[in-house]
């Protein structure tokens, strides 16, 4: 489930599986950050990674040329992303940062949007919901990662799995294991924060680096 991704080849995909991920690789505003959940061998408190979440959403800096809808190429046909990958992603920085999304331990997209059931048509806005799961923008989830987590700007969430690796009872499992984790478990301060003491020597989150030429 964790550290897994398609890759893509000529005749057929292949499922590769890391045996261990330190980081997960995360979308905000057309920019893909490594985000480190690990420190000396101990796993960041939720305010810990609340905090580094939130250095990513203050982060100003625009997208590189062609970063914002680099994601589009796992939407498509395969084989036209593979060549592309090949072609493109095989050295330099663009295979450094296409290994950073593959090898991490899952994808996050913190999404601009609002999503869920609200306002006067909350039907409506469950089928959006559902929709923006399934496909978002096209270019704003990795749909090779084994699953990708979607958090909305109004807190809202949910997943994106890819199905090749297993159905959706797997993917059903983990997640309702992380919402009664949350809500039973760790839950939150009185100012709405993460429980939980931050070190504030934490490493920013690394902003992943490409060169995409114009073709």
């Amino acid at each position: 489930m964790f550290n897994t991704t398609r890759t893509p080849g000529a005749e057929t995909d292949v499922l590769q599986h890391w045996q261990d991920s330190e980081f997960v690789a995360v979308y905000h505003r057309g920019r893909y950050f490594k985000l480190w959940v690990y420190r000396a061998g101990r796993l960041l408190c939720p305010r810990e990674i609340e905090y580094q979440i939130q250095r990513i959403l203050d982060d100003p800096s625009p997208p590189l040329p062609g970063e914002e809808k680099l994601g589009a190429l796992t939407a498509g046909d395969r084989i036209p992303w593979c060549q592309t990958r090949k072609q493109h992603f095989s050295s330099g920085v663009n295979k450094r940062s296409l290994d950073a999304i593959e090898r991490a331990a899952f994808f996050v997209t913190l999404d601009d949007e609002e999503q869920g059931m609200m306002g006067e048509d909350p039907v409506g806005n469950l089928d959006r919901y559902a929709k923006s799961l399934l496909h978002g923008k096209c270019y704003d989830r990795w749909f090779d990662k084994s699953f990708s987590i979607v958090i909305y700007k109004n807190g809202k969430n949910g997943l994106n799995a890819e199905h090749s690796w297993a159905d959706a009872p797997t993917v059903a499992h983990l997640w309702e294991y992380t919402l009664a984790t949350d809500a039973f478990q760790l839950g939150y301060s009185e100012d709405g924060h993460c429980k939980g003491e931050v070190d504030r020597s934490l490493p920013h989150p690394q902003r992943l680096v490409w060169d995409v030429p114009t073709e």
